[in-house]
This record gives structure tokens, C-alpha cells and sequence, in this order.
């Protein structure tokens, strides 16, 4: 019954009650079950923890976000402390047949690192040490979606074990059937990564109608932008394959409404288009959105420069020049590409001369040198000494 009222409050947001609930019933941390409840209570829906050891706990409000809440922390109640991996290892030793003792242990080191980290050596005995928990657990028939989702995601990654991967994952969206529109990290978090690998790995497996199918509904569950951004792009690589042009030209549109920062939906739209007219009134107008940023400029002379076609954006870039006399930033690194477009296809002559103005309205900028700076009087000395070797 502590259970099945402890859900029932955690289906309401009462966390802070749920977890009260199930001290009232063990005060003394010595019922296995309610104790591993307590835990996941504490882990999963925290606001603010010191070092996973103390945490506080809130009922929420129907408005309340409870991610926002953890980065905008006010107040709370703070639940008991206690050191976890030591009470588990503890309760593992007494009753080394429980695998949940496992599943918990492997959840928690896993939050761990994901809000306080590990050194480089700490990280890596540390995932061999979750995969480990979660294998024994699943191999004795004690499972949870989550660990299903990381022992999925693991088998992917081994060529000899996709299948067994995606029925892992398979598996673990089927145990998470439940459906929290709050973002809540283990249920909707977890429920849209296993889409999201499902679907990739359609794609590399040149399943495109599958791959489709399971982006689409990762869509559903996933609340991070930058993320979203990603799904579009993939959806719109997709699209493009399938010869279907203007779902790429939808899918690419709208990863960049999610992440304007990820250049190469640009490109791929560029590509997309038809006639000389219309890339070339579309490459303006990516560049006019864009000029302000340095890796901007950067990016797209890098994708004119892989597809041979180095000339086309060094007359572009020149065109621009006299429209940004004004703007010392972007003036700067318009000639600083242009120069290093023409030094990568051995125009020395020309790399030279804008190399010496980028230089001029850089230091008219920055005051003084530093690396970008020294960076161009290297090359301007590589490009003299190659002309007294000719």
C-alpha cells in the first residue's frame, strides 16, 4: 500500500509528500523495497541536491517546470542524507540475489556524473561499472526501460550486436509506458533518445520509410531545441535521398528555427535550390542573417572549398567587401577568408595582399596582437618565403 500511494502521489507532483510518505512507513531506512523508493524518489525528481547525498524535495504547482525550478532554485525541503553507493553496497552484501539493488546503484552513478562529473579515469571505471550493474541485473531477469536504453544504446555501438540493440530499445520503450508531458528526464527524456537511436540507425541501415516512422514520433517526446534541430536535419538528409525535395527544403527550414547556429541546414538548403538565380539570392540572403558571426563566414568558405568551387565564394566574399567598409568585424574577416581561400588554391599574390588588410583592421580592432594575429604574420612569412624559393 506505501507503494501504490507513493505513485499515486508522484502521479499528482507531490514529491516532496511521496517521499514523506515512505519515511513514515520506514523512519529507519530498513524496508529494501521502500528504501530503493526512496532513493528513486530522491533521484528522479529532485530540485537541488548536494552532492547527491542530501536533496530537496517540493510538491509542485500546476504551473511549476521542475527543470526550471532546478536552475532557478529558491526554497525547499531538504530530505534525509545519506550516502547512497555505501547504503547500496551495504544492502548488496546482505542480499546479493536483489538485482534492483543493481538497477539503483547504476542509476545513481550515472546521475552522478551527469550533474557533478568525473575525472577521466573516475569516468571510464565508472561506465564499466553501470554496464556491468545493469548486465548482471538483466541477466538474472531484472529489468527497467532505462537500463534496457543503456544496454540498447551500448549494442549499437558494436556492429556484430545491433539486432540485439534494437530490441533492447525496443524493450525499453514498452516498459516506459509512462507519460509525463513535464519533461520529467526518465520517462519523456529517455522514451525520445530511444526514437531518436532507433531512427539513426534505420538510417545508416538505409531503412529510410522506418527511420522516418521513428523520428517522427521521437518529435513527439523531445523538448530540447538544439536537439529538435538535429531531428529536422536528419529527417531532411532523409528527404533529400528519397528525392523528395521540398519535405528536405521543410525539414531543413525548420531545424534552423530550432538552432540558427547550425550552418549546414544552410547548406543543404543551398544545394537545394535550382537555378543559378535562386542560390545565388539565397547565399545572399544567408549571409546577410549571418555575417556578424566569425564561424559563419568560416563554415561556408570551408563547404565552397570542398566542393571545388573555392573561386565562386573568394568573388562572392570580394563582392561583399564593399557594402561592409563600415563594419571593421566583418570587413576584417572577409578579407582574412579570402585570403585564406586563395593560399589553399596557391594564389600567394593575392592571399598576401588580404591577408596584410585583415591584419590592419584587426589590430584597428583588438589594440593589440594575439593569436589570430600571429597566425596571419606566420602565413604572410610562409607565402614570402616560398616566392624567394621560386
Amino acid at each position: 500500500m506505501t507503494i501504490k500511494k507513493t505513485d499515486e502521489l508522484i502521479s499528482q507532483r507531490k514529491y516532496l509528500s511521496a517521499f514523506q510518505n515512505l519515511e513514515k512507513a520506514d523512519p529507519k531506512n530498513i524496508e529494501i523495497e521502500l528504501l530503493l523508493k526512496k532513493i528513486e524518489v530522491n533521484l528522479y525528481y529532485f530540485v537541488q541536491s548536494i552532492n547527491h547525498e542530501a536533496f530537496v524535495l517540493v510538491d509542485l504547482k500546476p504551473e511549476d517546470d521542475l527543470l526550471q525550478l532546478r536552475k532557478n532554485f529558491t526554497k525547499g525541503a531538504f530530505t534525509w542524507v545519506i550516502d547512497i553507493p555505501k547504503k547500496l553496497d551495504s544492502l548488496k552484501a546482505i542480499y546479493p540475489n536483489n538485482y534492483a539493488i543493481n538497477l539503483t546503484l547504476a542509476f545513481y552513478y550515472g546521475e552522478y556524473y551527469n550533474r557533478f562529473g568525473y575525472t577521466k579515469v573516475e569516468k571510464d571505471s565508472i561506465v564499466a561499472l553501470i554496464y556491468k550493474l545493469n548486465e548482471e541485473a538483466f541477466e538474472h531477469g531484472v529489468y527497467s526501460y532505462k537500463q534496457c536504453y543503456e544496454l540498447g544504446v551500448k549494442a549499437l555501438s558494436d556492429s556484430s550486436t545491433i539486432e540485439k540493440g534494437i530490441e533492447l530499445l525496443k524493450k525499453s520503450l514498452v516498459l516506459n509506458n509512462i507519460n509525463d508531458e513535464y519533461f520529467l528526464f526518465y520517462h519523456t527524456f529517455i522514451k525520445s533518445e530511444a526514437y531518436y537511436n532507433l531512427g539513426f540507425t534505420s538510417f545508416s541501415r538505409n531503412q529510410n520509410d522506418l527511420a522516418l516512422k521513428y523520428l517522427d514520433t521521437c518529435l513527439q517526446y523531445c523538448k530540447d531545441s538544439s536537439y529538435i534541430s538535429d531531428i529536422y536535419s536528419l529527417v531532411g538528409h532523409i528527404s533529400k535521398e528519397q528525392n523528395n525535395k521540398q519535405k528536405a527544403i521543410f525539414n531543413f527550414e525548420k531545424a534552423l528555427q530550432f538552432n540558427g547556429e547550425k550552418y549546414n541546414n544552410y547548406f543543404s538548403l543551398l544545394e537545394l535550390r535550382e537555378t543559378t538565380d535562386d542560390q545565388d539570392k539565397y547565399l545572399n540572403d544567408i549571409f546577410q542573417k549571418n555575417k556578424e558571426s566569425h564561424l559563419f563566414i568560416e563554415e561556408l568558405a570551408k563547404y565552397y572549398f570542398n566542393k571545388d568551387q573555392a573561386n565562386e565564394i573568394i568573388y562572392f566574399y570580394e563582392k561583399q567587401l564593399k557594402y561592409e567598409k563600415n563594419n571593421l568585424v566583418v570587413f576584417a574577416n572577409l578579407n582574412f577568408y579570402i585570403a585564406e581561400l586563395n593560399y589553399a588554391i596557391n594564389n600567394l599574390e593575392q592571399a598576401r595582399y588580404y591577408y596584410l588588410v585583415a591584419k590592419d583592421k584587426y589590430m584597428t580592432y583588438f589594440k593589440e596582437k594575439n593569436n589570430l594575429i600571429l597566425d596571419i604574420e606566420n602565413a604572410i612569412n610562409e607565402i614570402d618565403q616560398k616566392r624567394r624559393n621560386n
